[in-house]
Parts: structure tokens; C-alpha cells; sequence
């Protein structure tokens, strides 16, 4: 063949290659810009709910249950329809991705058979559809992102949105807006106010580590400041205790997690030897001056959470291997809700719709085995959140100092719902804050999509699932 025509060969395969890369490119901008608008429309619906400005329970006159939204199951189904694309454009992933979410897999299988002998069959099924419809949203999201930190700016971008909104409900309609107990602005109630501000500050905090013009840094601050203020005015007490105390540790954990592995080891083993020597001199002086151990905690009730925890307990132990059914405990048809037929003070769907306590939730719907499963989730999350932080803190590459507010949000996250999780049920409950949210950053964290670009620049390939290297 002669050389001029190798040549047009050459430029021919050379030109295809380029519009290739260039098609690849765009496509890949759609794919980020439609993950940004999804999970934007996805944690505003999430974090207002479908009833704004309504701070009263609304019960139905049939049943005098809580009154089911007709419109939130369509909107759910919205949201799934538009982030089919996203699964499209990733479809040589989902293999992969979905051996790496086994576990999570193998806990919804359990929790599916559960609804087969639910106390409120129709309640469980309604919930369990509904939580898998958030399942496979999340999985899209994660998997259109396809970067942690990409991911977390979506984040830290509608948590903006959301501070502004409730900032300038409180300013504009203060009288709508405030409750008897406390500011609700937007939101259904004040504690939802202040979850809703527990996630924007673990979100927007940490992003304030990140390096940005004075401008950027200056706004961001004002919002943290607002978030304080927000949770403050909500007297919502647990979430507040949960940031005041996040804030104040984040320094410290940050620091340790810099240090060598025998070191932190040691850290540990020493605080575990502190609590260990505190409980046993606390023993010590009171059969010394015979006082009762537990007299400093007979008065506590924890706001009446005590109650409701008893009774729950009873509960557990009618079904305490296979539960009552995912979704099936509160909430249902009055006929079957316990909490509604034992005469308790707090048998009203408008007093009590939760145990206050997430792992009892899971243990009274779903047994130990789905509470087992659920907690081997979770304490993952949490290790592997840590994990990844640390490899940030510890690595010498400065790319990595663009992953630090990702990391540090992530990495947190999980740990705030096992905390959160001893006051408030929302760990896999239905229609909760933080049961949608912990969907998506346990899974990247499962996908561990932290990417480091190299020294000249280039990343790996956006459309191929890579875990951590």
C-alpha cells in the first residue's frame, strides 16, 4: 500500500479517536449535570417533605391513623423514572457494583421476606417498595457522580439551597414558621428542622477545609453560622448535642487518624482503660460509702423515650428472631398497632410513631437477624469511612488535599447514625431523613471512589467502576 494512503489511514483512525474522546466527554458532562439536578430535586423533596408549613400530624377520620401522602409514593416514582438514564449510562458497572454491595442486598432480601408475615401486610409491602424505589435511586446517583467528591458538593450545594430557604422562612414568616416547641421553619416539626441542620453542618463544615477564593470561604461560613443558629432556635436537643460534639472532636479524631497505627492502638486501648477504671472506682466508692450504683440514673427517662422502650421490648420478645415485618410496627392499621391497643400514654399516632430508638425499630420489625445485618452494614460504613479518610490524611500527593472535605463528610456520616440512632429511629425507616441519606454514602463508601489524578493530569477512565487501588 502506498505511503500517502497508510497516511490517510493513520489521520482517518486518528480524526475517529478524536471525536470519540470528544462524544465521550460530552456525554460524560450530561451524565454529572443530570446527577447533580436528580439528587438536588431528591434531598430537597427528602429534607422538605410533601406537606411544608404543615407542623400538626395529620390523622385520617376513617382511621385515625397518620394520613398517608397521595402524592408522595408518584413523587418517589418521578424521581426514579428520571434517574434511569444515569443507570443506563452506567450499565457495564452494575455487575461489578452489585457484588460490592452484597451485603446491602442480602439485608433488603431479608427485609422483603419479613413483609411476609407482617402485622399490616399492605403497610409493609407500601414501605418496603418505597424504600427499594430509594435504593435504586441512590445506587443511579452514586454511579452517575462515579466521584466522591463530586458527590459531596451536590451535597454541599443543596444543603446551601436548603439553609437559605429555612434562613429566610424564619426571617420572613416568623410566625409561621415557629411552633410551641420550638422553630420548625419549612419543616414538619423541630426535630426534623434540626436533622435536616445536623446534615447541612456535617456537610458545609467540613467543605470549609476545603481551599477556595475568600470570596467562597467567606459565603460558606455565613452558612455554617446559619446552620448553628437554625439548630439552635429548633431546641431540638439530640442534634444539636450531635454537631456541638462533632465539631469539638473532628480536630482531635482528624489528628489521631495522621498518626501511625501502633500509635492509635494505643489511643484506644488507653481511652477503653480509662473508661474501664472509671466504672470500676465509680463501683468502688459506692460500696464504700454504700450508696446504689444505679441511683443517678433511676430519674432519668430521656424525655419519657424510657416508656416507650419497655413496651418495645416487650414486643421483641413475641417475635425477637423474624420481627414483626419491615415497616410493620407503627403507623399501620389501628386494629393491629400495639402501641394503639396497650392503653399506654402514648398510644397515639400523633404522640409516638417510632421507638425513639432505631436498633429496637429494626429488632421489633425485622429480628435480630435483620438487626444483625443492619448493624454488620453499618460498623463497615463506619470502618471504611475511617479508612479512607485516614489514607487521605496520611498521603503525600497534594491532589488529595481536594478530597479532604469528601472524606471528612463521609467518613463521619456513618458514625453520626449509629450516635443519632440511640434517640431517633431512622436507620432503614421509611421516610426518614437520614434512612434515605445513609443509602447514598454508604454506598460510595462501599464503591470507595476517591480518584487522585496524576501528575499530568489525566484520570482514569470516568465510565469504568473502579474500587480503591
Amino acid at each position: 500500500m502506498p505511503r500517502a494512503n497508510i497516511a490517510a489511514v493513520h489521520a482517518w483512525r486518528a480524526e475517529f479517536a478524536a471525536e470519540k474522546r470528544h462524544h465521550d466527554a460530552s456525554a460524560e458532562r450530561l451524565t454529572q449535570g443530570w446527577s447533580f439536578l436528580v439528587l438536588m430535586l431528591m434531598l430537597l423533596y427528602v429534607l422538605i417533605g410533601h406537606a411544608p408549613y404543615q407542623h400538626d400530624v395529620a390523622l385520617d377520620a376513617d382511621t385515625g391513623a397518620a394520613e398517608i401522602s397521595p402524592v408522595n409514593r408518584y413523587i418517589w416514582i418521578l424521581l426514579a423514572a428520571m434517574s434511569m438514564p444515569l443507570l443506563w449510562a452506567r450499565r457495564d458497572q452494575l455487575v461489578a457494583v452489585l457484588k460490592r454491595l452484597w451485603l446491602l442486598v442480602a439485608v433488603f432480601v431479608w427485609f422483603f421476606l419479613t413483609t411476609l408475615w407482617a402485622l399490616d401486610p399492605a403497610a409493609a409491602h407500601r414501605r418496603f417498595f418505597l424504600y427499594i424505589i430509594a435504593v435504586i435511586i441512590s445506587l443511579a446517583l452514586v454511579l452517575g457522580f462515579n466521584d466522591s467528591k463530586k458527590l459531596h458538593y451536590a451535597f454541599v450545594v443543596t444543603c446551601g439551597v436548603m439553609v437559605m430557604i429555612d434562613l429566610l422562612s424564619w426571617l420572613i414568616l416568623p410566625r409561621v414558621s415557629m411552633t410551641d416547641v420550638g422553630l420548625a421553619a419549612i419543616h414538619s416539626h423541630k426535630n426534623t428542622l434540626g436533622a435536616v441542620m445536623l446534615f447541612c453542618g456535617i456537610v458545609i463544615g467540613p467543605y470549609l477545609m476545603v481551599e477556595k477564593p475568600r470570596g467562597q470561604q467567606v459565603f460558606w461560613s455565613f452558612m455554617m453560622v446559619a446552620v448553628m443558629a437554625l439548630l439552635v432556635a429548633s431546641q431540638s436537643k439530640t442534634s444539636l448535642s450531635i454537631l456541638l460534639v462533632t465539631i469539638f472532636l473532628c480536630p482531635f479524631i482528624l489528628f489521631v487518624l495522621k498518626l501511625r497505627g501502633q500509635t492509635i492502638h494505643a489511643i484506644i486501648a488507653t481511652i477503653i482503660m480509662m473508661l474501664f477504671f472509671g466504672v470500676l472506682g465509680y463501683l468502688a466508692w459506692c460500696t464504700a460509702t454504700g450508696l446504689d450504683p444505679l441511683a443517678p440514673f433511676q430519674g432519668i427517662t430521656f424525655t419519657q423515650r424510657t416508656d416507650v422502650w419497655v413496651f418495645v421490648f416487650a414486643e421483641i420478645f413475641k417475635h425477637p428472631l423474624i420481627g414483626s415485618g419491615f415497616g410493620s410496627f407503627w403507623d399501620i392499621d389501628p386494629l393491629l398497632q400495639p402501641s394503639l391497643n396497650a392503653g399506654l400514654w402514648f398510644g397515639s399516632p400523633d404522640l409516638a410513631n417510632q421507638a425513639h430508638n432505631g436498633y429496637l425499630d429494626l429488632l421489633v420489625t425485622t429480628g435480630v437477624i435483620g438487626l444483625v445485618g443492619a448493624l454488620a452494614l453499618l460498623f463497615g460504613w463506619i470502618a471504611r469511612g475511617f479508612s479512607e479518610l485516614r489514607r487521605i490524611l496520611q498521603s503525600n500527593n497534594p491532589a488529595d488535599r481536594w478530597n479532604i472535605g469528601a472524606a471528612t463528610t463521609l467518613g463521619l456520616f456513618p458514625l453520626l447514625i449509629f450516635v443519632h440512632n440511640w434517640m431517633e429511629s431512622s436507620y432503614f425507616t421509611a421516610n426518614t431523613i437520614f434512612g434515605t441519606l445513609i443509602l447514598v454514602i454508604g454506598m460510595d463508601l462501599d464503591l470507595n471512589r476517591f480518584r487522585t489524578p496524576s501528575v499530568g493530569g489525566g484520570n482514569s477512565s470516568p465510565s469504568s467502576f473502579q474500587g480503591r487501588r
